[in-house]
């Protein structure tokens, strides 16, 4: 039986990539602070990981989350920069995790393995299972369900950027649905920002937002489809916040996926509302969150809360009327702008709902500027530049990729964009290559059956869409058959574990890779063999010490030499190993010279000699060998 889970083993190695554990991951079943037991891995990230742990210091043990900051390498360079990415968002969510619907950050520390975040565990489901996944799919939001929604989110951001925290990637991974109450909670500050107070304050005085609040976070990371090409190009902004809620609503009432909006060729918006049933009233807001030019968006979450809020407002008094009969008094409202005679009238109109509750045209118009509109009311010219970058980017996330770089390049030289967009070519090709060579690996991986490096290429394809979805069949296939190894590999270890050979069980549940469903399931079965490994290390030091006192040191070191090193014992063993071998070694010595006497004089005499000439301290006395209670033999030292 034995042999053959040898061999059933070594012809899974074979098979196999490395399966073991990256090198800066923690284990399953680590304590970090003396406090934090890890459970189980949640994400990684080339700078963090995140763990579900356990925390031992509170009673029934109630999970949080545990973000891990490791920089890579010795060089004190990393170190720095990963103690700023810690310290940016310790301080961030000291001030926004006051909100209930934003985890509240629990702890912070740091060791020799890096910095750690200590959040609450939020328990529910992310948004994106709630949201269609294409055109086809059945699911699709209520317009009631889209007020929630915003209603929602609006009030989170609202918060957060009173607080001058600019979140920077909103996206349906990062919006979980409570299940104690259903709201939703946002999670995720790693790409978050905190402006400074002096943008802070330009904001507050109503200065336009679209100007950058910062000229340094060019190098934070955001998910394309929820984010406009102007945050693309530049910094973060507040209504790149409500941009992706924005997304996020059109996604989930037109059963569209936010990398394929379409576009009207005539005006370079988003066009969406033939595949939704909504009310001119809802399609006014979720316009005025998506807008390609960054002037004509909301502004701020407190804007979009108030419009959308008065629009609910008005609809419920619309209602009432209705139901009393009162004739509907319809007002067309005349916006009159001395300076601006050239806009095109039909651009600006008040929802209907808002017409429809009776106010007069003084009233429509004070309605529109206390709601934060006014700067709707100018339109802002066309940039044929930024026309032109947005055309590239679509066709780039197409897969056209000379079409996509001929368009960048061809933005004019006198542009305020031109040097951005040479840099975007620059930053597409490097991306591409290393994308296609990234796909070209995954693939041969596949044909050598390395499945753990399939999975290794695949999460290399950071950003570009078309070799992120040729390279996701070949994980698919590759976690199939990691899938696969790890119930082999769990099959082998309950083999091993029935012969009581725990320590090699536990070496081999370390082999089954922790993302596959197997891997996530293996912490009990472990735990259960590190307790049966460390009662069976006491048998054998049990042991050790009634060979020891029968004097049978040999039979006392073999069994000392199998209790594992990753046991309390272990030390304790080695301590009596060394204690034995010299006790041995005396009992040889002792053989050696009465054999030597023997063959020297032949006489019983000389052998009576030779035992007296041996130092009675190295002869063992028994009494130095009782184990006892406390299955100690002689007290080791400096112990």
């Amino acid at each position: 039986m034995k042999e053959e889970i040898n061999y059933r083993f070594k012809g899974i190695r074979a098979g196999r990539s490395s399966l073991k554990h990256q090198a800066n991951q923690l284990n399953l079943g680590y304590l970090l602070n003396g406090r934090y037991q890890i459970v189980q891995v949640k994400s990684a990230r080339s700078w963090s990981q995140t763990y579900i742990a356990a925390d031992t210091h509170q009673s029934r043990h109630p999970q949080c989350i545990v973000k891990h900051f490791q920089p890579k390498g010795i060089d004190p360079q990393y170190w720095r920069f990963g103690k700023r990415l810690f310290d940016r968002e310790v301080d961030i969510l000291k001030k926004v995790g006051k909100h209930n619907q934003i985890p509240q950050l629990l702890d912070s520390f740091a060791d020799d393995r890096g910095f750690y975040i200590v959040q609450e565990s939020i328990v529910g489901n992310r948004l994106s299972h709630e949201l269609p996944m294409s055109r086809y799919c059945n699911k699709r939001w209520s317009e009631y369900q889209c007020i929630a929604f915003l209603k929602d989110v609006f009030g989170i951001l609202e918060f957060i950027h009173r607080q001058g925290v600019i979140h920077g990637n909103i996206n349906p991974d990062n919006l979980i649905r409570r299940k104690s109450d259903g709201k939703l909670v946002l999670i995720d500050f790693g790409e978050a920002h905190q402006i400074n107070s002096a943008s802070l304050a330009k904001a507050v005085e109503g200065r336009r937002f679209s100007e950058p609040l910062s000229s340094n976070l060019s190098h934070l990371i955001c998910d394309r489809k929820y984010a406009p090409i102007d945050r693309l190009m530049g910094c973060p902004h507040f209504h790149h916040d409500l941009y992706a809620v924005g997304a996020i609503a059109i996604q989930a009432i037109a059963r569209l996926n936010p990398g394929e909006f379409p576009l009207n060729p005539d005006t370079g918006e988003i066009s969406w509302e033939q595949y939704a049933s909504v009310s001119d009233s809802m399609a006014f807001v979720l316009n005025h969150t998506v807008r390609q030019d960054p002037g004509r968006r909301f502004q701020s979450a407190t804007d979009a809360l108030i419009v959308l809020k008065t629009l609910v407002m008005s609809c419920e008094v619309s209602q009432l009327s209705n139901q009393d009969s009162v004739k509907e008094l319809v007002v067309q409202p005349t916006v009159k702008v001395s300076h601006h005679q050239s806009l095109n009238s039909n651009w600006f109109k008040f929802p209907p709902l808002i017409a429809a509750t009776g106010v007069g045209v003084t009233a429509s118009n004070t309605v529109a500027i206390s709601l934060g509109l006014y700067s709707l009311l100018y339109a802002a010219p066309s940039n044929p530049a930024l026309d032109l970058l947005e055309r590239a980017m679509i066709e780039y996330d197409a897969g056209n990729f000379d079409r996509a770089i001929a368009l960048a390049q061809s933005v004019p030289t006198d542009s305020s964009l031109y040097q951005k967009s040479q840099s975007t070519v620059q930053e597409w090709r490097q991306e591409w290559h290393h994308a296609e060579a990234q796909y070209q690996a995954a693939k041969q991986a596949l044909l050598e059956e390395r499945w753990q490096d399939v999975i290794l290429a695949g999460a290399k394809i950071n950003s570009v869409k078309i070799w992120q979805r040729k390279t996701q069949p070949l994980i698919e296939e590759a976690k199939l058959h990691l899938e696969a190894e790890a119930q082999e590999l769990l099959a082998i270890a309950y083999q091993q574990a029935a012969q009581k050979d725990f320590t090699s069980a536990i070496a081999t549940l370390k082999q089954i890779t922790p993302e596959t469903p197997t891997g996530g399931k293996i912490y009990p079965k472990l735990s259960e063999y590190q307790e049966k490994q460390r009662i069976k290390a006491e048998s054998l030091l049990q042991q050790a010490y009634q060979k020891a006192e029968e004097r049978d040191f040999k039979a006392a070191l073999t069994y000392l030499a199998q209790i594992p090193e990753d046991t309390p014992t272990y030390q304790t063993a080695q301590i009596k190993m060394a204690e034995y071998s010299q006790k041995q070694a005396s009992i040889e010595e002792i053989q050696r010279i009465v054999e030597l006497a023997k063959a020297a004089n032949g006489s019983q005499e000389k052998v009576d000699d030779a035992k007296s000439s041996v130092s009675t301290d190295n002869i063992v006395k028994t009494v130095e060998l009782n184990p006892g209670e406390q299955l100690q033999e002689v007290k080791p030292q400096n112990q």
